[in-house]
Protein backbone atom coordinates (compact mmCIF):
# COMPACT_ATOMS: atom_id res chain seq x y z
CA UNK A 1 0.00 0.00 0.00
CA UNK A 2 1.12 3.45 -0.98
CA UNK A 3 2.54 5.61 1.58
CA UNK A 4 0.73 9.03 2.36
CA UNK A 5 4.04 10.86 1.08
CA UNK A 6 3.07 8.84 -1.91
CA UNK A 7 -0.14 9.17 -2.01
CA UNK A 8 -0.14 13.06 -1.56
CA UNK A 9 2.64 13.24 -4.14
CA UNK A 10 0.39 11.42 -6.65
CA UNK A 11 -2.28 14.06 -6.00
CA UNK A 12 -0.16 17.32 -6.18
CA UNK A 13 3.14 16.27 -8.06
CA UNK A 14 5.45 17.62 -5.36
CA UNK A 15 8.52 15.90 -4.95
CA UNK A 16 8.77 15.59 -0.65
CA UNK A 17 11.67 15.52 0.75
CA UNK A 18 13.27 16.68 4.30
CA UNK A 19 14.08 20.03 2.84
CA UNK A 20 11.51 20.13 -0.18
CA UNK A 21 8.98 23.16 0.19
CA UNK A 22 6.72 21.54 2.26
CA UNK A 23 8.76 19.60 4.16
CA UNK A 24 8.50 15.51 4.82
CA UNK A 25 8.13 16.78 8.61
CA UNK A 26 5.20 19.70 7.45
CA UNK A 27 2.88 16.78 5.55
CA UNK A 28 2.96 15.24 8.97
CA UNK A 29 1.69 17.81 10.82
CA UNK A 30 -0.91 18.49 7.74
CA UNK A 31 -1.93 14.71 8.08
CA UNK A 32 -2.10 15.44 11.76
CA UNK A 33 -4.52 18.31 11.66
CA UNK A 34 -6.66 16.60 8.54
CA UNK A 35 -7.28 13.72 11.25
CA UNK A 36 -8.99 16.32 13.76
CA UNK A 37 -10.61 18.43 10.71
CA UNK A 38 -12.07 15.39 9.54
CA UNK A 39 -13.50 13.87 12.28
CA UNK A 40 -14.80 17.50 13.86
CA UNK A 41 -16.61 17.85 10.34
CA UNK A 42 -18.19 14.73 10.06
CA UNK A 43 -19.47 14.76 13.59
CA UNK A 44 -20.67 17.92 13.03
CA UNK A 45 -22.47 17.53 10.35
CA UNK A 46 -23.50 13.87 11.17
CA UNK A 47 -23.57 13.32 15.02
CA UNK A 48 -24.78 9.86 14.92
CA UNK A 49 -21.44 9.19 13.49
CA UNK A 50 -19.53 9.80 16.33
CA UNK A 51 -18.94 6.22 17.49
CA UNK A 52 -17.60 5.13 14.38
CA UNK A 53 -13.99 7.07 15.50
CA UNK A 54 -14.49 6.03 19.49
CA UNK A 55 -12.26 4.08 21.46
CA UNK A 56 -12.64 2.50 25.08
CA UNK A 57 -10.67 2.54 27.99
CA UNK A 58 -10.58 0.40 31.06
CA UNK A 59 -9.33 1.52 34.43
CA UNK A 60 -8.35 -0.30 37.11
CA UNK A 61 -5.68 -1.44 39.39
CA UNK A 62 -3.60 -2.93 37.14
CA UNK A 63 -0.53 -1.58 34.70
CA UNK A 64 -1.36 -2.45 31.53
CA UNK A 65 0.08 -1.30 27.78
CA UNK A 66 -0.83 1.73 26.63
CA UNK A 67 -0.38 1.55 23.31
CA UNK A 68 -3.30 -1.28 23.14
CA UNK A 69 -5.89 1.85 22.72
CA UNK A 70 -4.29 3.04 19.85
CA UNK A 71 -3.83 -0.82 18.32
CA UNK A 72 -7.17 -2.44 19.39
CA UNK A 73 -9.39 0.39 19.89
CA UNK A 74 -9.13 -0.16 23.81
CA UNK A 75 -6.64 -1.06 26.38
CA UNK A 76 -5.93 -0.85 30.35
CA UNK A 77 -5.70 2.46 31.65
CA UNK A 78 -4.04 3.15 35.25
CA UNK A 79 -2.73 6.19 36.74
CA UNK A 80 -2.12 7.60 40.39
CA UNK A 81 -5.26 9.35 40.14
CA UNK A 82 -7.16 6.67 38.16
CA UNK A 83 -8.25 9.72 34.95
CA UNK A 84 -8.30 8.61 32.03
CA UNK A 85 -6.68 10.93 28.94
CA UNK A 86 -9.09 11.80 26.39
CA UNK A 87 -8.49 13.30 22.82
CA UNK A 88 -11.63 15.26 22.77
CA UNK A 89 -14.68 16.27 24.87
CA UNK A 90 -17.02 13.74 23.40
CA UNK A 91 -17.91 10.96 25.42
CA UNK A 92 -19.79 8.32 24.42
CA UNK A 93 -20.22 5.87 27.30
CA UNK A 94 -18.90 5.79 31.01
CA UNK A 95 -20.11 2.54 33.36
CA UNK A 96 -18.75 0.57 36.09
CA UNK A 97 -18.65 -2.64 37.29
CA UNK A 98 -20.86 -2.90 40.38
CA UNK A 99 -18.93 -5.44 42.65
CA UNK A 100 -19.97 -8.67 40.20
CA UNK A 101 -17.79 -9.05 37.04
CA UNK A 102 -18.97 -8.11 34.01
CA UNK A 103 -22.13 -6.84 35.79
CA UNK A 104 -21.56 -2.89 34.20
CA UNK A 105 -23.91 -0.03 35.62
CA UNK A 106 -24.15 3.62 33.42
CA UNK A 107 -22.10 5.85 34.77
CA UNK A 108 -24.07 9.54 34.70
CA UNK A 109 -22.07 12.88 34.39
CA UNK A 110 -21.44 14.82 37.53
CA UNK A 111 -19.95 18.48 38.05
CA UNK A 112 -16.18 17.98 38.85
CA UNK A 113 -17.16 20.85 41.29
CA UNK A 114 -19.14 17.88 43.41
CA UNK A 115 -16.10 15.31 43.13
CA UNK A 116 -16.03 15.03 46.65
CA UNK A 117 -19.99 14.78 47.88
CA UNK A 118 -19.66 12.26 45.07
CA UNK A 119 -17.28 9.98 46.94
CA UNK A 120 -18.78 10.58 50.44
CA UNK A 121 -21.20 7.66 51.47
CA UNK A 122 -22.66 10.02 54.03
CA UNK A 123 -23.22 12.37 51.22
CA UNK A 124 -27.15 13.03 49.64
CA UNK A 125 -25.07 12.81 46.11
CA UNK A 126 -23.34 9.96 46.46
CA UNK A 127 -22.38 7.81 43.84
CA UNK A 128 -22.08 3.97 44.71
CA UNK A 129 -21.09 0.99 42.30
CA UNK A 130 -24.93 0.56 40.83
CA UNK A 131 -25.33 4.80 40.17
CA UNK A 132 -21.47 5.08 39.38
CA UNK A 133 -21.04 8.97 38.30
CA UNK A 134 -18.09 10.53 36.20
CA UNK A 135 -16.60 13.85 35.28
CA UNK A 136 -14.11 15.81 33.44
CA UNK A 137 -11.21 17.60 34.65
CA UNK A 138 -7.98 18.81 33.16
CA UNK A 139 -8.40 16.57 30.06
CA UNK A 140 -9.42 13.96 31.95
CA UNK A 141 -12.36 11.38 32.95
CA UNK A 142 -12.84 10.43 36.24
CA UNK A 143 -15.14 7.26 37.94
CA UNK A 144 -16.67 6.97 41.36
CA UNK A 145 -16.52 4.95 43.10
CA UNK A 146 -12.65 5.09 42.27
CA UNK A 147 -12.53 2.09 40.00
CA UNK A 148 -10.10 -0.62 40.79
CA UNK A 149 -8.92 -4.09 39.81
CA UNK A 150 -11.63 -7.39 40.36
CA UNK A 151 -14.80 -6.61 39.61
CA UNK A 152 -14.95 -2.84 39.93
CA UNK A 153 -13.26 -1.75 36.40
CA UNK A 154 -14.79 0.88 34.65
CA UNK A 155 -15.03 1.41 30.79
CA UNK A 156 -14.93 5.06 28.95
CA UNK A 157 -15.76 5.22 25.28
CA UNK A 158 -14.84 8.41 23.79
CA UNK A 159 -13.85 9.87 20.35
CA UNK A 160 -10.34 9.69 19.41
CA UNK A 161 -8.31 11.44 16.75
CA UNK A 162 -6.79 7.98 16.10
CA UNK A 163 -3.43 6.64 16.57
CA UNK A 164 -0.19 8.65 15.98
CA UNK A 165 1.27 9.03 12.13
CA UNK A 166 4.03 10.67 9.84
CA UNK A 167 4.40 10.95 6.21
CA UNK A 168 5.48 7.72 6.29
CA UNK A 169 2.58 5.70 7.11
CA UNK A 170 0.03 4.18 5.29
CA UNK A 171 -2.81 3.58 7.63
CA UNK A 172 -4.46 5.30 10.35
CA UNK A 173 -4.26 3.46 13.50
CA UNK A 174 -8.01 3.30 15.26
CA UNK A 175 -9.53 5.55 12.47
CA UNK A 176 -12.02 4.29 10.25
CA UNK A 177 -10.60 3.35 6.36
CA UNK A 178 -13.39 5.35 4.69
CA UNK A 179 -12.48 8.41 6.08
CA UNK A 180 -8.58 7.75 5.64
CA UNK A 181 -8.35 9.59 2.03
CA UNK A 182 -10.32 12.62 3.17
CA UNK A 183 -7.22 13.17 5.61
CA UNK A 184 -4.81 12.34 2.78
CA UNK A 185 -6.90 14.99 0.46
CA UNK A 186 -6.52 17.22 3.58
CA UNK A 187 -2.63 17.07 3.66
CA UNK A 188 -2.70 17.60 0.26
CA UNK A 189 -4.63 20.87 -0.17
CA UNK A 190 -2.35 22.38 2.56
CA UNK A 191 0.81 20.90 0.68
CA UNK A 192 0.20 22.43 -2.52
CA UNK A 193 -0.30 26.08 -0.11
CA UNK A 194 2.75 26.00 0.97
CA UNK A 195 4.01 25.22 -1.86
CA UNK A 196 2.44 27.92 -3.73
CA UNK A 197 3.99 30.48 -0.74
CA UNK A 198 7.34 28.81 -1.74
CA UNK A 199 6.83 29.72 -5.61
CA UNK A 200 5.33 32.99 -4.97
CA UNK A 201 8.71 33.82 -3.10
CA UNK A 202 11.17 32.44 -6.12
CA UNK A 203 8.90 34.84 -8.78
CA UNK A 204 7.16 31.53 -10.22
CA UNK A 205 3.53 32.77 -11.06
CA UNK A 206 2.92 30.05 -13.86
CA UNK A 207 3.73 27.26 -10.95
CA UNK A 208 1.94 29.23 -8.22
CA UNK A 209 -1.31 29.23 -9.93
CA UNK A 210 -1.10 26.17 -11.06
CA UNK A 211 -0.47 24.86 -7.30
CA UNK A 212 -3.52 27.51 -6.13
CA UNK A 213 -5.70 26.17 -8.57
CA UNK A 214 -5.83 22.45 -7.74
CA UNK A 215 -5.77 23.65 -4.23
CA UNK A 216 -8.71 25.03 -4.89
CA UNK A 217 -10.17 21.99 -6.48
CA UNK A 218 -9.62 19.71 -4.03
CA UNK A 219 -11.36 21.68 -1.02
CA UNK A 220 -14.14 21.57 -3.20
CA UNK A 221 -13.98 17.77 -3.30
CA UNK A 222 -13.54 17.71 0.12
CA UNK A 223 -15.96 20.18 1.30
CA UNK A 224 -18.66 18.11 -1.22
CA UNK A 225 -17.20 14.28 0.59
CA UNK A 226 -17.83 15.81 3.85
CA UNK A 227 -21.41 17.03 2.95
CA UNK A 228 -24.36 14.99 4.05
CA UNK A 229 -26.19 13.66 1.44
CA UNK A 230 -29.97 15.02 1.27
CA UNK A 231 -32.01 13.04 -1.22
CA UNK A 232 -34.26 15.61 -3.45
CA UNK A 233 -38.21 15.59 -2.84
CA UNK A 234 -38.44 13.11 -6.20
CA UNK A 235 -35.61 10.66 -4.25
CA UNK A 236 -37.83 11.14 -0.95
CA UNK A 237 -39.80 7.53 -0.07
Amino acid sequence: MATFEQQIEGITSIDLTATSSPTQDEVTQFLLDGVKETVDRVIKNEPSKARIFGTTSTINNTWGDISTVWENGHGWINSSDNGVSVDTDIILSVVRENGTEGKFEPAVQISASNRSRAADPDSLIYNSAYNPGWYMLDGKVYVLPTPSDGANQAQVTYVTYGGAITYSNSNIANFPNEYEYLVVLYASIKALKAAAVYQTIQEDTELTNAYLTLAASLSQDYDKRLTPFVPSKGQES
